[in-house]
């Protein structure tokens, strides 16, 4: 924590209002965050009634963000911190492309890792201008898109979008494309400026439970109830395909869950349900329709799948 509020108080862009939000915690995490206050006038701090989790944390941001006014908003996560030009240079490209949504690169630091960077010019890096759709549509994009930090948005995008009560896990699926979704213009640039802190230790990542089985399919089924309620079928057939990637993921998991039968069999109905429209959708490659035809036989087959490519990957 200590050093993601350093890394916000010392940006070069100084016109920041600062929201630390406490989510109940059990250290001095709260008790750091006044101490803050008290040395910088930029920064407010709230704290939850009760443990609920990063969306609620986030959504009692928002409250306190002055969405009514014009500018900008951002989330960063505790563990993580970011590039003293951050907010600079995202502030810079939107103005630039008219923009509203800046969505900068990622560098994945371990603990070891020192607290130290080089400056930064748009001269040596590139940006590319999308339509929120062009964004949406790529499922290997996904995963990144989907998460709330690395991006600079208009605070006009949040006014009237939340993060769900009902989702304690993979929160920011089930919510950031709503904020993207109205976007005209989204500047993508290769400027690594947000710095994640990546622990297999995390509460997303630490084990597997029929809880976060199941958030996993409510960041979907948010997708594609939002996507048919506003008549995007190119969107909503492209969901479908991060829909049965999920149950079959869910398949997988399942076996360490406690209710491992039931939970496996229910996420094999609902593949047989939905896979259907993943074959049919001639937009994908020939043969990555035809593994889903195979999943439906063997879906223990995409799991083995990925391990092989992660692999690959790391020879």
């Amino acid at each position: 924590m200590y050093r993601c509020i350093e890394s916000l108080v010392q940006q070069t862009y100084e016109n920041l209002d600062i929201i630390l939000v406490d989510d109940c915690s059990t250290d001095d995490s709260y008790e750091k965050c006044i101490e803050w206050k008290q040395k910088d006038d930029r920064i407010r701090v709230y704290k939850s009634d009760k443990n609920r989790g990063p969306g609620n944390a986030r959504n009692i941001g928002l409250s306190h963000a002055k969405l009514e006014e014009d500018g900008f908003v951002a989330f960063v996560d505790s563990d993580d911190y970011v590039h003293p030009q951050y907010f600079e240079l995202m502030h810079a490209l939107s103005e630039k492309h008219d923009a509203e949504v800046v969505w900068v690169d990622v560098v994945n630091t371990h603990e070891a890792q020192g607290f130290h960077f080089n400056e930064h010019s748009l001269d040596e890096y590139t940006e590319e201008v999308y339509s929120a759709k062009e964004v949406l549509l790529r499922e290997d994009w996904r995963v990144m898109y989907s998460m709330t930090w690395g991006k600079l948005y208009k605070k006009v995008l949040w006014r009237n979008v939340r993060f769900p009560d009902n989702c304690r896990y993979f929160e920011d699926g089930a919510t950031v494309f709503m904020a993207l979704y109205p976007a005209r213009r989204i500047v993508k640039t290769d400027l690594k400026l947000y710095y994640y802190y990546y622990s297999e230790n995390s509460e997303t990542r630490s084990s597997i439970s029929e809880e976060k089985c199941r958030c996993g399919l409510i960041t979907c089924t948010n997708k594609l109830e939002f996507y048919e309620k506003n008549h995007e079928q190119e969107l909503l057939e492209m969901a479908y395909v991060g829909y049965v990637n999920i149950i079959l993921k869910n398949i997988g998991r399942s076996k360490y869950c406690e209710n491992a039968k039931v939970l496996r069999a229910e996420m094999k109905q609902l593949y047989k349900k939905n896979y259907m429209r993943v074959v049919r959708n001639k937009s994908l490659p020939f043969m990555q329709r035809m593994k889903y035809i195979v999943y439906r036989i063997c879906p223990d087959a995409q799991d083995a799948y990925i391990r092989v490519k992660s692999r690959i990957r790391r020879s």
